[in-house]
Formats: structure tokens, sequence, C-alpha cells
């Protein structure tokens, strides 16, 4: 380096945030692409062992464990659907929505109800009594749901967040609205005007007949 050359310490701890953040970032997704990796072994074993107990089965017993592990299916995807989209309330069978009137609340979410919610819904993806591949994600899904919904604090930064997505949600929806509605309103007017000018001088008599006749 120069002599006398300065050293830009802004730039130096910029790109050291940087670098940091990348590694973080390299770091995560690793740890994601071994998790899914984790998790279709174990989706595999699962479905490896169904199909062994399926042979040790006369017809009957077959049948009966095929309908129960769709019924069991279905659960799951209701359950891991719900947890991608980061609705920690229908993971756990809950409705995500409270109404408050004055300074009273109705059909309020208690914990108590949060704990019963969990202890339904673990139940029923529990990979003891679940027969579905992705039994194992589901019940980590509706524990780490419970353990949001169950604590005050993060429940309630939960409900902020919920609530500003959807207040978002609503701009952006009556916005849309608004653009279709404006969208048809140029067109009418445009073909208001294309009409006028087809019918030229007859527009007149034209547009009286077409009072007299309505």
């Amino acid at each position: 380096m120069p002599s006398g050359a300065k050293i830009d310490l802004g730039s130096v701890e910029e790109e050291l945030r940087r670098k940091e953040a990348e590694k973080k970032a390299r770091k995560a997704a690793e740890d994601e692409r071994k998790e899914e990796e984790r998790a279709e072994a174990i989706r595999a074993e699962r479905e490896a062992k169904f199909e062994a107990d399926l042979k040790k089965m006369d017809e009957a017993q077959r049948n009966a464990a095929k309908k129960q592990k769709a019924r069991d299916a279905k659960v799951v995807r209701k359950i891991l659907a719900a947890s991608e989209r980061g609705r920690h309330y229908a993971v756990l069978g809950l409705r995500g929505w409270d109404l408050k009137v004055g300074p009273w609340h109705l059909f309020q979410i208690t914990s108590r109800d949060v704990k019963k919610a969990y202890r339904n819904a673990a139940r029923s993806v529990h990979p003891d009594k679940n027969r579905d591949g992705r039994a194992n994600e589901a019940f980590r899904a509706v524990e780490d749901s419970a353990a949001i919904l169950g604590d005050e604090k993060a429940r309630k930064e939960y409900d902020r967040k919920r609530w500003v997505a959807a207040r978002k949600n609503r701009r952006q929806t009556i916005g849309a609205v608004v653009e279709v509605l404006e969208t048809m309103r140029r067109g009418i007017t445009t073909a208001w005007l294309l009409a006028l000018k087809i019918m030229g001088p007859f527009k007149t008599p034209i547009l009286v007949l077409t009072v007299i006749l309505v």
C-alpha cells in the first residue's frame, strides 16, 4: 500500500458484512439440502416398511390398511400445506381470527385451546400412529406451530405480522379491482366515441330513436 494512503473503513466493513452474509446463506442452503435428504430417506424407509407389512396381511387387512393410509396422507398433506404457508393456526386446526367487540373478545383462542389442539394434531400425525411417509415432517410442523402459538410473546408477534400482511393484501385487492374498473371505463368510453364517429351525421336521429324505443 502506498505510503500515506487512507483505508476506507466503511468499505472494508461493508465487504466483511457481505462475505459473512454469503457464508450464512451458503450454510443455510446446505442445512436445508441435508434436511431434505434426511426427510426423503425417512419417507422412503417408512414407505418400504408399509409395503413389507402389507405382504404379511390377508386381502381384507391390506385393503383396510391402504384406506387408513389414504386417510393419514390426507391429514398430513393438509398440515404440511398450512405449514408451508406459515398458517400456524391452521396447522393445529384452529380458526385464525378473533372477534373483538369493545373491550371484550369473542371466540378468543386461549392457551388451553392451543394445548388441546396441539395434542389432537400431534396424535393424528404421530409417526407411530400415522402410516404416511411424511408423518415425521407433519409432526415437526405441529410442534413448531405449537411452540409459536403457545408462547404469548411469539404469538402476539405472529398475530401482528398476520394483520399487517392481511391489510397489505386487502389494499392490493382493492387496487386491482379499481384498475379493472378503470380499464372497463376506458374501454366503454372508447367504444362510445367510436360508435359516434361511425354514425356520423346520423348520430342525433339514431340516439333519439334509441331513447324512444328504450
